[in-house]
């Protein structure tokens, strides 16, 4: 019998699965191979395996592998099913060179004579087998195993991961593997992981296999640990999490991380795609560039396979990538600011972040009051200066346009020297309870933070910010988030 588990799926789901027009919806079934000439016949059942959508659907077969009969139990639904099968380098024998395509070769011939049409990578060995030592390690048989999934499981409805017959000592990294592919492409709750129950019975062999000669000797076994594999997955789970507006542990200390925490603080003036800091460089804003996910190397020394291989955690750079081409939208080139922050406060309260939505719709409104006191003034393409505009608060909204003009000249050299011993003052001492309240109540919208707006057609399409000033307020506050 085959056991599995995963998250409820969506009611529309179950819907469409019961009346049988799911079709051409792709699910990616991964089946993890260790020695197939070990394996044994065996009557396999998959009953209701996938969730509550599959409850009353059944299918078993005899055949040598779960794989098989859970492609069939999955067509029945109507779905596509895409089989990748993953396997290892210790399948073959190093001394006859080019190791990695030796063995999907093998693993390509195996998986013929069980007559079953899958894609096959192989990862790192691990152990002793041949008489050579294969030196990989959990964390490139993750790497592996991450890559392989990553780049199959882009909008696939199920990921399934049959762990039957994956050798006991590298199911830990297999599943970490999967798991964080699954948390990066926010389908975790899609992640079906299945193994076939055991029998202490000798059933029909599956494969024939030559003899191998006798190895002598005690082997030197290492002990694993995929200790750095979990917190490898906390992290990209953390990452996966920016995606609903929310910045969580360690992930609120990436580029993307500070940016989603500025927005969820409701501080969207400064991520606006608008927004330019003189004099300083921000900490916050999309990723890079997508990772480069490579497969780890093996190199043949002596008596030995060592494996050069991408760091584990190029998982949490993918996942944040992700995220980034999910929420993508809500940061486009060319928008008004108003637009900007409208757009942004509505996706907030769509996530549950209600006051953070409203604290945007104040700076959207302040932004608005801002465009029509200064399209009236200087005219729908003019710039907004910073003493001009603090003047301008003191005053008031204008009366007559005409004499509202001598008024704010009147008041500009006195509004040019407040800002300036604040910024002083700011920069010796740092930022006092009254200044962060107003940061962040204004969303960074205020005089003291800004050097220039720009306004175009009498809309804000750009903010150039006091890079100096604005720094030291965000470090105060981080200070009082948890450390990175």
């Amino acid at each position: 019998m085959l056991a599995g588990g995963s998250a409820a799926l969506s009611a529309a789901a179950v819907t469409v699965i019961r009346r049988g027009v799911y079709c051409g919806v792709r699910v990616l079934l991964v089946s993890v191979w260790g020695h197939p000439p070990g394996w044994r016949k065996a009557r396999f059942v998959a009953e209701g395996v996938g969730g509550r959508a599959f409850r009353g659907r059944a299918h078993a077969g005899v055949g040598c592998l779960p794989a098989q009969v859970l492609a069939t139990y999955l067509a029945k639904s109507g779905l596509e099913v895409a089989t990748l099968v993953v396997g290892f380098d210790s399948a073959v024998d190093p001394g006859g060179g080019d190791l990695r395509r030796r063995a999907v070769e093998q693993y390509l011939m195996w998986a013929e004579e069980v007559e079953l049409q899958a894609e096959v990578v192989a990862a790192a060995g691990v152990g002793v087998h041949h008489g050579w030592r294969f030196e990989g390690t959990p964390e490139a048989v993750f790497s592996d195993v991450f890559k392989a999934v990553w780049e199959r499981s882009e909008g696939v409805f199920q990921i399934y991961l049959d762990l039957t017959h994956a050798p006991p000592h590298l199911a830990a990294p297999v599943y970490y593997a999967a798991a964080a592919a699954a948390a990066g492409r926010g389908a975790e709750d899609k992640l079906v992981v299945v193994s076939a129950e055991a029998a202490e019975v000798e059933g029909e062999p599956c494969l024939q296999e030559a003899p191998r000669p006798p190895v002598e000797g005690t082997p030197v076994l290492r002990l694993l640990d995929s200790s750095e594999l979990q917190s490898v997955v906390q992290r990209v789970r953390e990452a996966a999490s920016l995606r609903w507006l929310s910045a969580p542990g360690r992930a609120r200390c990436s580029r993307l991380g500070r940016l989603v925490w500025l927005l969820s603080n409701g501080l969207g003036p400064l991520v606006y795609p608008g927004a330019v800091f003189e004099g300083w460089e921000p900490s916050f804003g999309p990723p890079e560039g997508p990772p480069k996910l490579e497969e780890s190397r093996p190199v043949v020394e002596g008596r030995a396979v060592r494996y050069q291989h991408m760091r584990p955690d190029a998982a949490v750079d993918a996942a944040l990538y992700q995220v980034w081409r999910e929420l993508g939208h809500l940061f486009p080139g060319g928008a008004p600011l108003v637009d900007f922050l409208t757009a942004a406060a509505g996706e907030l309260e769509r996530r549950g972040a209600p006051r953070a939505a409203e604290a945007l719709r104040d700076a959207a409104r302040e932004a608005a009051q801002l465009e029509k006191t200064f399209t009236a003034v200087n005219g729908p393409d003019s710039a907004i200066w910073p003493e001009v505009w603090h003047a301008a608060e003191r005053l008031g909204p204008p009366a007559d346009p005409r004499e509202y003009v001598g008024e704010l000249a009147e008041a500009l050299p006195q509004a040019r020297r407040e800002l300036e011993e604040e910024r002083r003052r700011v920069a010796e001492r740092g930022p006092d309870p009254r200044l962060v309240r107003d940061f962040l109540t204004r969303g960074g919208l205020a005089p003291l933070f800004i050097r220039r707006i720009d306004l175009r057609g009498g809309r804000i399409v750009k903010v150039v910010y006091d890079g100096r000033t604005v720094e030291r307020l965000l470090k105060h506050l981080e200070q009082k988030a948890p450390p990175c």
